[in-house]
């Protein structure tokens, strides 16, 4: 089946905070790659979606990867301390993001191309001109945008107004948005305006179900949860997907553990059957 060109699975802003999160876990050492996966990314080794990602951050530069005698190793790159040590304001950071927004060819095509803008002819050029497909293009194409965005060559200058965070999975940028659907539940501490009290997040806003899309709703006693997603996937898309809702699953379970800490039973269905 045809893939189409070689592009990052995920965009930078998501690839510099997994990076963080290597960084928190060996500094600039060599560090076991199940091991990270395990521990501090919370993936399965085995699945397409931790290789996909791994394979992301070696395209924008930000991590090497290399045998070991206990198993594959990886290491943050230079370009990479430079990103998450530096001063955000500092010249050489920037362009450290510049520089690792343009590594991935497919980037740097689209760059070289159109540079800020993005016309809407530019869908249909990547399909029929560069061999992108159709079930995906639209993917690469939200990455890239944010991409763009995080390492201010648009001029946004987004990455010095904001940093992202240790996990890779909660930054904003979609692992793959064509595939990841949408979720939310209310919080006990959120007031009515959808933002909660002080030290807590705001919610997600729920954009609404466009065409091509299906959703459904499922009510728990805390909140409601939303789910979107495309009404046609392919199958690498599904395996993507369920790799996804398997770390879902761990990050919610992990809060059930918090409640149970805290003597505050969680109310709904039994949840002891979610691994």
């Amino acid at each position: 089946m045809a893939r189409g060109p070689a592009y990052p699975y995920i965009g930078l802003e998501q690839a510099v905070a997994l990076t963080r999160g290597l960084y928190d876990f060996a500094k600039r050492s060599p560090a076991n790659l199940e091991s990270v996966l395990r521990e501090k990314w919370a993936y399965s080794p085995t699945s397409s979606s931790a290789t996909k990602s791994v394979a992301a951050l070696k395209y924008y530069g930000l991590a090497d990867t290399a045998p070991g005698e206990r198993g594959e190793m990886i290491k943050i790159s230079d370009r990479a301390y430079r990103i998450l040590v530096d001063s955000q304001e500092s010249p050489e950071r920037k362009q450290a993001l510049k520089d690792a927004f343009l590594s991935p060819k497919a980037y740097k095509m689209c760059w070289d191309r159109w540079g800020t803008e993005l016309p809407q002819s530019m869908r249909s050029t990547l399909i029929f001109e560069e061999g992108f497909i159709e079930t995906t293009v639209d993917g690469f194409l939200a990455n890239y945008r944010k991409s763009l965005e995080f390492s201010g060559l648009d001029g946004s200058d987004k990455a010095s107004k904001q940093d992202a965070n240790g996990d890779g999975k909660e930054s904003g940028d979609s692992v793959h948005s064509t595939l990841q659907p949408t979720l939310a539940a209310p919080s006990a501490s959120a007031g009515a305006s959808g933002v909660g009290t002080a030290g807590s997040r705001a919610l997600p806003v729920i954009p609404p179900k466009g065409a091509g899309m299906r959703q459904e709703i499922f009510a728990l006693a805390e909140g409601d949860v939303t789910i979107q997603w495309p009404e046609q996937l392919s199958t690498d898309s599904y395996q993507d997907f369920t790799d996804w809702l398997d770390l879902l699953k761990r990050k919610i379970k992990r809060s059930v553990q918090a409640s149970a800490q805290t003597n505050e039973p969680p109310k709904g269905d039994d949840v002891s059957d979610i691994t």
